[in-house]
């Protein structure tokens, strides 16, 4: 039913409960993982130093969380594969997901606390709307 299942992932409560879930299901339905992490890039920035250390900054910070999930499913057997895409969060998760013709994408109702809390607020909403495949929203 879900061969290849896509979580949008940030390191936020969410979209560890997210994780979670698809552990569960990717055991029930031998799936594989792909986690999707978005380095949101903001709509201006004054130079191009500034875009790369925002970008090189969210790629440390995604590397790092990335790791744990691959070492938690790795350990439960489950084929994991790790992701990060720069741009909206919404349309990262989404292009990514159709690219690779997931079945599935789980994403959290909530991202990360502080201003991100705002840009990501609509994510959800957004990914159901223009996904193509199901999508399942965490609380």
């Amino acid at each position: 039913m879900y061969k290849k299942i896509v979580v949008a992932y940030d390191g936020s409560e969410h979209s560890k409960k997210g994780f979670e879930v698809a552990l569960e299901l990717a055991k029930m339905f031998e799936s594989s993982i792909h986690i999707v992490s978005v380095a949101h890039i903001p709509d201006f920035v004054e130079t191009k130093d500034e875009l790369n250390g925002i970008l090189n900054d969210a790629r440390q910070y995604y590397e790092k969380i990335q790791q744990q999930a691959i070492e938690r499913a790795k350990s439960e057997g489950i084929e994991i594969n790790c992701t990060i895409v720069p741009g909206h969060p919404a349309n990262g998760v989404v292009s990514f997901a159709e690219s690779i013709k997931a079945d599935l994408i789980i994403v959290g109702q909530r991202g990360r606390s502080g201003v991100a809390r705002y840009i990501v607020g609509n994510v959800a909403e957004n990914i159901v709307r223009h996904a193509h495949c199901s999508v399942m929203v965490i609380k």
